[in-house]
């Protein structure tokens, strides 16, 4: 929280405490004394003399180009506010966080510093004598003296204040920033490419005239029709902008940038900007006749597109610089969040409003229009607007790569140096193309014709949501980043060591032939995958299914598959992530990435960088950023609820009500006809394996893969059987699942809840479109769930007033990752994502979700607070929030995991207590209770020996010295119990991550040589404060309560019989254990065999590849198998071999003489990249030659066609 005071040049004191939440910083602010009071607050000027306000805490704002207060009033009168006073106070925080450029920053110059990258945690910049200091762009401490006037502002640890403002509405003042415009200050030498930015002349961009010369193929006669404006005359722009205002009908808008980097460091200048921007508006049929009948076509007023200039180097602007703000949010501001806006890749154009604080209504969006109707059938399918206007409108268009030789971007041109017709031209249309594409639309329906209504509605909200996460990005601690790179090589070498070691010898972990070698030749796995050319597949779906395998008692049935997994991992994150670091993450940490917004299947993906391929290790360093906490929320058993509820299955809605539901044990007990409480783990599992194989439409053979680990007749029997037992008693949702196959098959698209149709080729095979069929409507509806709750969730944020303060920097799957400023209550926050989230349906069970506080994503993620505990939770504290709350994660990080395990022991008590239990088998959910309390009780055991350990050291230079080598591993030791200590150990993780990294350094050089000595790595005074915090340390631990009610940590635990002793132990309940006597489930046997039931054969039609293969080689000359993303082609006839040999290299296709480029897309395309389909070519007696091409997927459709083509002019 910042804290300080300003006091103006005639002595006028005000008190501030408030954030920097860098778009905006806001205090409350509070006079001193009564004299200071009445020079800020004049009053107001009545009969009987001046009478003033009795404010105590004034709401202050300080933008970027105004301040705004409190619109305080006496007798429903404005008082007399000293606008000097505020508007210099302002001018002087926002002008001094303006000067903060990487010039003026300490060792800016100095080139002998070679720290590394994010090391850096505080960024000093001086001013003429002024100083401030940031930390992660946010005001660190600032310190402006001139004569008698003083504004002083600290960053200091304080219970956090809610920032509400006490009326309805605030007063604006203009800042005046010319004060902090000097750059006299600024080195020149080596800066003249900073100061001095090269102009851009007429002969680097080329003229219309000259681009129509250079495209003889394209019309641009269209244009000459259009009434096109330039608008730079203010006055005018008012005229405009009041038509707009009061249009009854849609606004298309437009906005052309420096550049696609808008972020919220654009707010500071550190980002691109906004050039200008575009409005279209199409007439009323009032306005029509009015036109007419008026002869008004040429009226500037009733023009086609206008273009406002904000930026420009050779066009007069709108406004002066020191103005746009100003401008932007008394005359857009209005009409961008009030009118029915348009916008083609509106998460763009949001993006760019966020800098001046505007939120859009977005109500319709073309691109997302495009990609819902005919991208959906063609979902390569350009989706540009320029190609579109061409397509559909008959309109060619310039394009930005026209003005310049070579590719836009590339050289020193940007928007801002085009001439007045060159902008008007290439701007204009897009808003009136635009437009023009929304009216054919509507005459067409498209909406119903394609049935998007719903989802197209959702997906235009969701892109505002998109554009807020890419604004603000996540954050890194990029201070410890060479930690990060240490754990990561650690990963590395430990999970390389591993394989290694069950292999019996070292290998090249990279080497595919070493690995198939080692996998199914030395340790006899079965093959459960294979590559194109007929090998054994070591890919990462391969090795999942590995993973997934489990011996009888659970335990993993082939470790080396997660081993392999995370090798991979962990070298892949150390070679996109942290050698990329300094280009993906700015210096203080943040990371922008890029979200695709919907996949076939309606999910996001994520690039530059992909987050949602962090592994654990990575997850421990993305944290919230100053004066932030984060949390994760994520659906429970989501799809198995859709299905249950979208079937209408009411006996299974009805179950899955409660929380403590477990549907896999359910229906193992279903299944197998066993009782619940006796279902084993391999009856579950086997019900897991089906219950997602229904979900994700899986045959019979690959249910029957997806059990047993192998594919083969006896499995596929298998899985038909499982099939069939799945479906005992729940008739509606295998009458739901067919019916979903059958409408797949006849319509040839599967369709979501909301209505989202994925289109399946009309090549695609039968088996196939059923497998996708039958998984769309349930996965595709999971996903339109997500979006919708996370469009809730961004409307609450804005209702609340909490926009900038509460976050949403992560989009996984049904996974949401959370960052909340310090002055929102937790309590308050988790409330309103819970009502956000949990989206009620009519007819639906609920749809419950995990949720978790944190210090960063992993801890956040892996600490889930039970269904049942978060009602209590919010029941007890979600109006008025945490008492205890001062701002401190990690304490209530620690308090949130104490209410977790106490909760599980409260369970497992009443459970105990309640004599319809006793003599009984022991529920599952109190067993999973019971297995996750007894080994945290005994991860506190370890705990505490370690803390006896370091209380025994003396804190003197003698025993330091003699014993330091032994004190070190101990105190690390702490951290490795399995208790989360970060409240005891982060307040010292600076000093103590630098001194682990020179410890580790002395340990391995040690390993090498004997002739090392620590203290050429730590010195005695760094020796030394290591012991006084550890001693701390250990003090501050042993005085805590880890668990209510322990008695003692010293029990010995096993299966369920002897948990329930030491749990009975631990807590001083042994008595009452004794008295439940609860049975194992073990104690009963149960039937572990075979399903016995009458044979029931596969559908072959879904299985039986080769002869659809064979028949349509036969018939059209290829085949394309979208599951293994292979294209064959035939190649029994030499003529037709030939051509489409040389057809294939001639659009993208790879053969082995490319080399690199060749095995770049062979890489690819074996880590299950879509970018390349793999081209195989059979011969006449149905084998296939070995040979391998690569094609870009974008050409495949294209090569079908040519195929077909060529084999029937050839007569073959």
């Amino acid at each position: 929280m910042l804290k300080g005071y300003y006091i103006s040049k005639d002595g006028v004191k005000i008190n501030l405490i408030g954030y920097d939440f860098d778009s905006y910083i806001s205090f409350l602010g509070s006079c001193p004394t009564e004299k200071d009071f009445i020079q800020v607050d004049r009053g107001i000027e009545t009969e009987e003399g001046r009478k003033y306000s009795n404010w105590k805490d004034l709401y202050i704002q300080v933008n970027t180009g105004d301040i705004k207060v409190d619109d305080i009033t006496v007798d429903d009168e404005q008082v007399d506010f000293n606008v000097e006073f505020f508007s210099r106070m302002g001018s002087i925080i926002r002008g001094m966080k303006s000067i903060c450029i990487p010039q003026r920053e300490e060792d800016f110059y100095n080139l002998s510093t070679n720290a590394e990258f994010g090391s850096k945690g505080i960024y000093n910049y001086e001013y003429f004598g002024q100083k401030i200091s940031l930390i992660e762009n946010q005001i660190e401490r600032l310190e402006y003296h001139n004569g008698d006037e003083v504004l002083f502002l600290e960053d200091v640890y304080s219970e956090p204040v809610p920032m509400s403002k006490n009326t309805r509405k605030q007063r604006k003042f203009a800042l005046v920033l010319d004060e902090f415009s000097r750059v006299d200050d600024l080195q020149v030498t080596g800066m003249e490419e900073f100061l001095q930015s090269s102009d851009v002349s007429s002969d680097d961009v080329y003229s219309l005239a000259e681009i129509i010369e250079r495209n003889p193929d394209k019309s641009y006669v269209w244009l000459k029709d259009r009434k096109y404006h330039i608008i730079n005359d203010l006055d005018v722009f008012k005229t405009i902008a009041k038509r707009i205002y009061k249009h009854p009908l849609e606004v298309g808008f437009d906005t052309e940038t420096t550049g696609l980097n808008i972020t919220f460091k654009s707010i500071t200048g550190q980002g691109d900007q906004l050039v200008g921007f575009i409005f279209t508006i199409k007439p009323t049929k009032a306005e029509m006749k009015k036109i007419k009948d008026l002869g008004l076509e040429d009226d500037i007023l009733y023009a086609d597109s206008w273009y406002i200039p904000i930026a420009h180097k050779n066009i007069k602007n709108i406004v002066e610089e020191g103005e746009v703000r100003t401008f932007m949010e008394t005359y857009l501001k209005p009409i961008l969040e009030q009118k029915m806006i348009v916008c083609h890749n509106g998460s763009f154009d949001s993006k760019v409003m966020f800098i001046y604080g505007i939120k859009m209504n977005l109500m319709h969006d073309t691109m997302i229009l495009l990609r819902l109707s005919y991208g959906a059938e063609n979902t390569s399918m350009r989706l540009g607007l320029k190609p579109n206007s061409k397509r559909f409108l008959g309109r060619d268009s310039f394009e930005l790569s026209d003005f310049v030789e070579g590719k836009w971007g590339s050289g020193n041109v940007t928007f801002a140096d085009l001439p007045y017709e060159s902008v008007m031209y290439y701007a204009c249309p897009d808003t009136d193309n635009m437009m023009e594409l929304l009216e054919l639309a509507k005459r067409e329906n498209w909406w119903d014709r394609w049935g998007m209504r719903r989802v197209y509605e959702l997906e235009v909200q969701f892109s505002r949501v998109v554009a807020y996460q890419e604004f603000y990005g996540h954050h890194v601690a990029v201070h410890k980043i060479a930690k990060l790179r240490r754990q990561l090589e650690e990963d590395v070498e430990k999970y390389s060591s591993l394989i290694f070691e069950i292999a019996g010898y070292t290998l090249n972990l990279r080497s595919a032939p070493q690995l198939k070698k080692l996998l199914f030749e030395d340790l006899g796995m079965p093959v459960v995958e294979y590559t194109d050319s007929g090998a054994p597949s070591t890919s990462k779906d391969a090795l999942k299914k590995f993973k997934g395998m489990t011996k009888e008692d659970g335990s993993p049935k082939y470790p080396i598959a997660d081993y392999i997994l995370k090798y991979r991992d962990a070298s892949k994150l150390m070679s996109d992530f942290i050698k990329n670091i300094d280009t993906i993450s700015t210096p203080d940490g943040f990371m922008f990435s890029s979200v695709k917004q919907f996949l076939e299947t309606g999910r996001v993906s994520v690039s530059n960088p992909n987050y949602q391929s962090y592994n654990d290790t990575v997850k421990k360093y993305i944290s919230p950023r100053k004066g932030y906490y984060m949390m994760d929320s994520d659906y429970s058993s989501v799809e198995i609820r859709i299905m249950m509820s979208m079937a209408q299955e009411q006996a299974m809605i009805d179950y899955l009500f409660d929380p403590d539901s477990d549907y896999h044990t359910l229906k193992a007990s279903q299944m197998f006809s066993i009782p619940y409480e006796l279902v084993s783990k391999t009856q579950r599992g086997a019900a897991k394996g089906v219950n997602f194989g229904i979900v994700y439409g899986m045959g019979d053979a690959s249910l029957g893969e997806n059990v047993t680990g192998v594919r083969s007749a006896e499995s596929t029997n298998y899985g038909a059987k499982l099939r069939k037992l799945y479906f005992k008693g729940m008739d509606v949702t295998e009458d739901f699942i067919a019916k979903n196959l059958e409408k797949a098959v006849a319509n040839r698209y599967a369709e979501t809840y909301f209505g989202r149709r994925r289109y399946f080729p009309p090549n695609m095979r039968i088996g196939s479109v059923k497998r996708q069929g039958g998984n769309h409507p349930i996965q595709g509806t999971a996903a339109d769930l997500y979006k919708q709750a996370m469009v809730n969730l961004y409307a609450n944020i804005i209702e609340r007033d909490w926009w900038g303060k509460f976050l949403l920097p992560c989009f996984v799957h049904d996974e949401i990752v959370m960052e909340a400023h310090n002055s929102i209550n937790p309590a308050i926050a988790m409330k309103l994502v819970r009502e956000s989230l949990m989206l009620d349906l009519e007819g639906w069970c609920p749809l419950y979700i995990g949720f978790g506080f944190g210090s960063h994503w992993y801890n956040a993620k892996k600490t889930e607070v039970p269904v049942q505990l978060q009602q209590e939770i919010i029941d007890k504290y979600g109006v008025k929030g945490f008492p205890f709350w001062g701002g401190n994660i990690h304490e209530l990080y620690e308090w949130e995991v104490r209410q977790i395990y106490d909760y599980k022991v409260r369970r497992i008590r009443e459970y105990l207590e309640d004599s319809e239990t006793h003599d009984k088998v022991i529920s599952p959910v109190i067993s999973a209770f019971l297995f996750e309390v007894m080994p945290y009780v005994k991860s506190l055991d370890k705990l505490r020996g370690v803390v006896e350990e370091l209380r025994k050291v003396e804190n003197t230079e003698e025993y330091i010295e003699e014993n330091i080598e032994s004190i070190i591993p101990t105190y690390f030791q702490l951290d490795k119990c399995g208790v989360h200590l970060d409240k005891f150990l982060e307040p010292h993780s600076v000093f103590m991550d630098d001194f682990e990294m020179k410890w580790d350094d002395y340990c391995k050089a040690k390993e090498s040589s004997e002739l090392v000595y620590l203290d050429r790595y730590i010195t005695f005074e760094e020796a030394e404060k290591f012991v006084e915090i550890a001693l701390s340390v250990a003090e501050d631990i042993a005085n805590y309560e880890f668990l209510t009610g322990l008695a003692t940590t010293e029990v010995e635990i096993g299966g369920i019989a002897k948990s329930l002793e030491a749990f009975g132990q631990a807590f001083g309940l042994e008595d009452l254990v004794a008295t439940a006597n609860l049975q194992e489930p073990g104690a009963v046997e149960a039937s572990e065999s075979e399903p016995q039931e009458e044979e029931y054969m596969p559908n072959l039609e879904e299985e039986d590849k080769e002869v659809v293969m064979a028949e349509y080689i036969k018939g059209f000359g290829y085949y394309r198998d979208y599951e293994e993303r292979v294209l064959y082609i035939s190649g029994a006839n030499d003529g037709l071999l030939s051509y489409m040999l040389n057809f294939i290299l001639q659009n993208g296709g790879l053969s082995k003489r490319n080399g690199e480029d060749y095995k770049s897309a062979k890489l690819s395309y074996q880590e299950g990249s879509s970018d390349y389909v793999s081209v195989r070519f059979v011969l006449e007696d149905n084998k296939v030659h070995p040979t391998v091409l690569y094609l870009p997927s974008k050409q495949a459709s294209r090569v079908c066609s040519m195929t077909v083509q060529v084999k029937r002019q050839l007569g073959v």
